[in-house]
């Protein structure tokens, strides 16, 4: 595993259906408090344009609010689309935020690749992987200088540490730039376990290449029952037309040859989603997380239909009290005793 101690992350839905912009932030804001006191150590907060009122548009403005209702969790943006925000404002909001929150900001971003996102803000799609590459580096001068551009960019950080930063990427040049420019790499939930594996290696090797401490955060779709079945009954009608939506939106590798037939918990997303029991998931992250190297598991239990908002708060309790625990244990275990 990557030189790091062993953390749990939440992840945000893009948008949830039918509540309302009101109600989805009271209940996402009450499952990120779920998640702080059930002992998970971070919070990820998409970005999405075009969709329902209840879309996630302005990551960074979500995370100030969550960032002023918590007190311990860290937050921030997973993944922010580096292309479409002004460095500037971006920096300047970063800095503030750092401030303001103790140290408790973490900045996730990407180069996105729905058009409707770029069309929103009239950015050539064509302009990302530029964009990225200059917008790491910039953030990155102006944290320490507090200047971007010859104009200062205030507040300043100061004495105070830059947040961390992440670059979530698939292809093998956003990989390697990840390595190089960031503090880590942010693995999405859409590759399978064999993808995820070979992925973090490369990523590893460039970090050993290029003399850096390496990060690896994996996401994943995940949900906890009683048991497998139940687990499987209550997620997989509604996770399995995420991935469907992934398919289409051409989230998936170009020679992925899948059909939307094969998106099923049976089928292709038997690695992809971790769901059952709490032994189940116990063993199914523990080895995840050894076969990937991850040192940190981001985890989407909340989805644009589902589940229910007090069954995913009971999973979030559940999680932290009999999963998390049981799994930093094993993997904390020298011996690597997986059977257990």
């Amino acid at each position: 595993m990557a030189n790091a101690p062993v953390q749990f992350g939440l992840a945000l839905p893009m948008v949830l259906a039918n509540l309302g912009a009101r109600r989805t932030v009271a209940e996402l804001t009450s499952e990120v408090l779920a998640a702080e006191a059930s002992g998970f150590d971070l919070c990820l907060v998409p970005e999405h344009h075009g969709g329902p009122d209840t879309a996630l548009t302005d990551p960074m403005v979500t995370v100030a609010w969550l960032l002023a209702r918590t007190s311990r969790i860290k937050v921030g943006t997973g993944v922010l689309i580096l292309p479409l925000h002004s460095l500037p404002r971006l920096a300047e909001q970063a800095c503030f935020l750092q401030h303001a929150s103790q140290g408790r900001l973490v900045i996730g971003i990407g180069a996105g690749y729905q058009p409707t996102d770029f069309a929103t803000f009239d950015v050539p799609l064509s302009s990302r992987r530029q964009a990225m590459s200059d917008g790491i580096r910039a953030l990155r001068e102006v944290w320490v200088s507090g200047e971007l551009g010859g104009h200062a960019i205030r507040p300043v950080l100061g004495g105070a540490p830059a947040p961390p930063l992440y670059v979530g990427a698939w292809t093998a040049q956003g990989i390697d730039q990840a390595a190089v420019l960031a503090d880590g790499w942010i693995a999405d939930p859409i590759r399978s376990a064999d993808d995820t594996a070979d992925a973090a290696a490369r990523y590893l090797r460039s970090t050993l290449a290029a003399g850096r401490q390496a990060r690896i955060l994996i996401m994943r779709e995940a949900w906890l029952a009683d048991t497998d079945a139940q687990a499987r009954a209550t997620f997989g009608p509604i996770v399995e037309p995420i991935f469907r939506y992934y398919l289409r939106e051409g989230a998936f590798a170009r020679d992925h040859g899948l059909t939307e037939s094969d998106l099923t918990l049976d089928g292709t997303l038997a690695d992809r989603v971790l769901c059952g029991s709490t032994a189940t998931m116990i063993t199914s992250i523990t080895t995840l997380m050894r076969r990937t190297h991850a040192d940190t598991l981001i985890l989407g239990v909340r989805h644009p239909r589902g589940p229910a908002h007090d069954d995913v708060l009971t999973a979030i309790e559940r999680l932290g009290r009999e999963v998390l625990p049981a799994v930093r244990a094993r993997l904390a275990d020298p011996l690597g005793s997986a059977a257990r």
